[in-house]
């Protein structure tokens, strides 16, 4: 409240007939989007229009009537941290994912979990992040059962069609950020050998967000955020031909993301863009 607007309090707004602040609507659909483009795409790469955000190189007719359409027969891993999470907890609460693991607790959350929509022969298991994942949950040898993003690429089959989601942000700006390289050149073996063993396996890179309220007294984003956006760009550069990039970055500038936990609207409107690249019609 005590931050001063360096704008003239008194601005003149000229309204012309027939004009529009809206562009023209795409007409290629995102699933026919190359995996480059997002990865290279020249900020924005969207905007919202109401509730819905939309994409400035693709048309996405992606809905919650029809977003299990994209995702029949298929296993999706969405692997990391607490705004991970948030993907499973929407698609178990919205679209009625059938829980097969035990029902949670707030501390149950920090263990991996799994759920089923039959109908479209769909799975879904939330992975927890490793550490610096510091509140992973424990076995009774005291050990914890996360597994790195790098194992579980290995562990992926050779056969059925994977969606993959990989998200490494929050918990590393507590460290130094070549933490946060190491951890990201980790991934470079098994993201080539889970691509050609399997043709159906898609992999998408959930970058960083913009957030201002935490309990956190050393997570900045707009600072952390910028700086592991460029990493990603810079270490997996050898993949951005065959691996998606969900930039939630420019999403959440747009939105005016404000908590380090976006509202369920803005999960929703992460998953969209998500279904959008990687649908089957």
């Amino acid at each position: 409240r005590d931050r001063k607007i360096m704008i003239s309090s008194q601005i003149i707004l000229k309204i012309e007939s027939d004009r529009t602040s809206q562009p023209l609507p795409n007409k290629i659909d995102c699933t026919k989007l190359s995996r480059r483009e997002t990865w290279n795409m020249i900020q924005p790469t969207g905007y919202f229009n109401g509730t819905v955000w939309e994409h400035t190189k693709c048309h996405n007719p992606v809905n919650k009537k029809n977003f299990f359409n994209c995702f029949k027969n298929t296993t999706m891993i969405a692997f990391g941290d607490s705004t991970v999470r948030q993907y499973y907890k929407y698609i178990h609460k919205v679209f009625k994912c059938k829980q097969t693991t035990e029902e949670w607790t707030n501390r149950k959350w920090y263990k991996a979990t799994h759920c089923q929509v039959p109908r479209y022969n769909f799975s879904l298991t939330w992975a927890v992040q490793e550490f610096p994942f510091v509140e992973g949950l424990k076995a009774p040898d005291g050990k914890t059962n996360s597994k790195p993003a790098s194992v579980l690429l290995n562990e992926a089959p050779s056969t059925g069609r994977m969606v993959f989601i990989i998200h490494y942000y929050a918990h590393f700006m507590r460290m130094h950020y070549s933490s946060f390289i190491e951890r990201i050149r980790s991934l470079k073996t098994p993201i080539r050998n889970a691509l050609k063993r399997n043709k159906n396996i898609h992999i998408a890179i959930k970058s960083p967000h913009i957030f201002y309220v935490t309990s956190c007294s050393t997570h900045f984003s707009i600072y952390h955020g910028k700086l592991y956006m460029d990493i990603l760009k810079r270490e997996l550069a050898e993949f951005h031909d065959k691996v998606w990039f969900l930039n939630i970055w420019d999403m959440s500038t747009a939105f005016e993301n404000n908590n380090i936990h976006p509202p369920g609207s803005f999960v929703w409107q992460n998953l969209r863009l998500l279904a959008g690249y990687v649908c089957i019609k």
